[in-house]
């Protein structure tokens, strides 16, 4: 594994509203084991020979982002749209929960998500 392949899949990365929080999920953690990978490869090359220290370097700074990616959360909206999350006893659509399980993460944690991935990669050197 390289960097390339690391940009590879994260040019490949896509979460989008209409996909289900589990499916999402599965997304961000393909990713950072990718990420990973390298980053395990690399370590292993550093052990091997790397006499001015590059492979060690790539191979924290993979780690470093494996573990960002990581401790990505998908905050999924989960308030009810026809009661705003009040929990009326008579909500036809959350029964006085206030609550409602999303079949899609939404806009807002598509972008969050996205965002987060991309400052994570932003901080590659």
């Amino acid at each position: 594994m390289t960097r390339d392949e690391v940009s590879a899949a994260y040019a490949e990365f896509r979460i989008d509203a209409s996909m289900s929080e589990s499916d999402a999920m599965a997304a961000l953690e393909l990713l950072a084991a990718v990420v990973q990978r390298s980053a395990d490869a690399a370590t292993a090359i550093a052990e091997q020979d790397d006499p001015d220290g590059t492979w060690q370097k790539q191979a924290d700074e993979l780690e470093d982002l494996a573990s960002e990616l990581q401790n990505i959360t998908i905050d999924v909206n989960t308030e009810c749209p026809s009661c705003s999350g009040e929990g009326a006893s008579d909500c036809p659509t959350c029964g006085g929960s206030g609550e409602v399980e999303p079949t899609n993460i939404g806009d807002s944690a598509a972008g969050e998500t996205s965002r987060a991935v991309a400052e994570a990669f932003a901080r590659l050197s």
